[in-house]
């Protein structure tokens, strides 16, 4: 179910339309859908420096799109905004979308993580696994992750950092990281 998308998640109103346990499919009919609000956008694509994201060693033999990727160590540029500047007063929940094109040359499990700090302390962190939107070695491969979490959960002026942790140190690279941050109104 984490695998559906926000939209489909959030919707508490559903009604079942058809079931195929053999082809594991269920079809729902939407009825109450809330639309999000989207808060801020940001894309790196590695080509020069971009506002809200560190820097990070830079690749041109492997490359998605432009000139440049990101050759990634241990972690990945990092992006980082205060949640002062989302405005999420009268929010009950933040939708943080990620997608990116990543390669990785051998079997590893990156995480794509969220954290959440406030004076050096941390308020909130998730690692999610990446793993099973690899289906080749070698080569570019799309990822998305789409995470829903509660606005009670981020404190007022604590700095929300979206980054991929390379735990084994495998050889990637990242190309045109977008994040998006949407939120949904208090019912």
């Amino acid at each position: 179910e984490h695998k559906l998308p926000y939209y489909a998640r959030m919707t508490q109103n559903q009604e079942k339309v058809f079931e195929d346990s053999v082809l594991n499919i269920r079809i729902y009919r939407l009825i109450d859908f809330t639309r999000p609000e989207k808060l801020m956008e940001s894309i790196n694509r590695f080509e020069s420096p971009v506002p809200c994201w560190s820097e990070g060693q830079l690749d041109q033999q492997h490359v998605w799109t432009g000139s440049y990727s990101a050759k990634v160590g241990e972690y990945s540029p990092t992006f980082s905004i205060s949640t002062y500047s989302l405005q999420t007063e009268g929010l009950s929940q933040l939708i943080l979308a990620s997608s990116f094109h990543m390669k990785l040359e051998e079997e590893s499990e990156p995480l794509l993580v969220i954290s959440v700090d406030k004076e050096q302390e941390n308020k909130f962190w998730k690692g999610i696994s990446l793993k099973d939107q690899v289906k080749s070695y070698g080569n570019w491969v799309p990822v998305v992750v789409n995470e829903i979490v509660g606005v009670k959960e981020i404190p007022p002026g604590s700095v929300l950092s979206i980054y991929i942790w390379n735990q084994a140190k495998a050889e990637m690279y990242l190309d045109d990281f977008k994040v998006e941050v949407a939120g949904i109104k208090t019912k």
